[in-house]
């Protein structure tokens, strides 16, 4: 088994390279200026409007409109507990994790773009496909999933969410 940082496979775990970040809501465990400092040093650009042109809305406590400005246009959302797990996120990947096994990714995922996820994939020895069948091993689900993941129940196909994925590829998580 090698271990691969995921620094090594040229993934940007904070994934915001490119990416329009809005803040709304009160921030307990970081400040403002903090959250700026970190989306601008991982590549992004901090706006303070929802429009059709952002990538991320990070939500404190006691949010506003922006929340359901941001779901009515479909804008990824996620917490700032969430934000800050994401942005701290490294793991060892265990090559051998998911050898010679096919994976299917469904839904909208927190953490990690489909691109990413192939790197992680492929890292850890397996092969990402686009349609769940007879063949498939595993499928990762996100937010929304819809008929692959109902495919894969069917089929009997083992399901687990980005973070149970994350886990299994984690060399560092295994016993």
């Amino acid at each position: 088994m090698t271990k691969l940082k995921l620094n090594e496979i040229n993934i940007d775990p904070k994934g915001l390279l490119g990416k329009t970040v809005v803040i709304t809501g009160v921030l307990t465990d970081i400040t403002r200026n903090q959250a700026k400092d970190i989306v601008e040093k991982a590549g992004g650009k901090l706006s303070e409007c929802i429009s059709k042109n952002t990538d991320l809305l990070i939500t404190g406590e006691n949010v506003g409109s922006k929340l359901e400005k941001a779901e009515s246009l479909g804008i990824k959302v996620i917490t700032e507990k969430d934000f800050i797990r994401y942005i701290n996120y490294d793991i060892t990947i265990d090559t051998e994790s998911l050898l010679n096994q096919t994976v299917v990714v469904t839904g909208t995922l927190r953490k990690y773009t489909r691109e990413e996820v192939q790197e992680l994939v492929e890292a850890a020895g397996g092969k990402l496909t686009g349609a769940v069948s007879n063949n498939t091993d595993l499928v990762v689900t996100g937010d929304k999933a819809g008929s692959k993941l109902e495919k894969a129940k069917e089929l009997g196909t083992k399901v687990v969410d980005e973070d149970e994925f994350l886990a299994l590829i984690d060399s560092e998580n295994k016993q």
